[in-house]
């Protein structure tokens, strides 16, 4: 479900427009987009508030560490790892976090800290047995949470989701 529809069903007092494109200037009383294709569009919007998001997209880096390790990016420039994280034909070599391709998972903190984590003790691991199997990374989804204004959230851990004033108490 997008985000948008949530904001829009959680907060009908507080109506919200959606502009995409990329967010190019934002004062105290408006914004300007412009439109990633050509020919580059500019439009203005007249605001109190302001909610900005962003797509994650790897840093140029990634790249360079791709070609110079011969390894496959997705589409977002994310390197593909094998299931313990490291990179194809690299057995020493891990990427984490929002750098890492591995089973559809989000470019977010909490895949990243536990990615790090996981990494980290598997290089403990080889260090007190080079040769061990490795486990495989496994992902834990905590949920996740997107609060809107004050009595308004929209909240998912597992099967649960929970919006509006109980989104926000939760």
């Amino acid at each position: 479900m997008l985000i948008t529809a949530l904001i829009a069903t959680a907060s009908p007092r507080q109506p919200s427009e959606t502009h995409l494109g990329a967010l190019s200037d934002v004062t105290g009383t408006d914004i300007e987009t412009t439109t990633k294709d050509e020919p580059k569009t500019v439009t203005r919007y007249d605001t109190r508030t302001v909610l900005w998001t962003a797509g994650v997209e790897a840093v140029p880096f990634v790249r360079t560490l791709a070609d110079a390790l011969g390894v496959e990016q997705d589409r977002s420039g994310r390197i593909a790892v094998e299931e313990d994280l490291s990179v194809p034909g690299h057995r020493n070599i891990w990427v984490a976090g929002d750098m890492m391709s591995l089973n559809g998972l989000s470019g977010v903190a909490e895949v990243a800290i536990q990615g790090g984590r996981h990494v980290g003790a598997l290089i403990a691991a080889d260090v007190a047995d080079p040769g061990a199997a490795r486990a495989p990374f496994t992902y834990r989804d905590l949920g996740s949470a997107a609060y809107i204004a004050r009595g308004h959230a929209l909240v998912q851990a597992g099967p649960l989701r929970m919006s509006g004033l109980l989104g926000w108490l939760s």
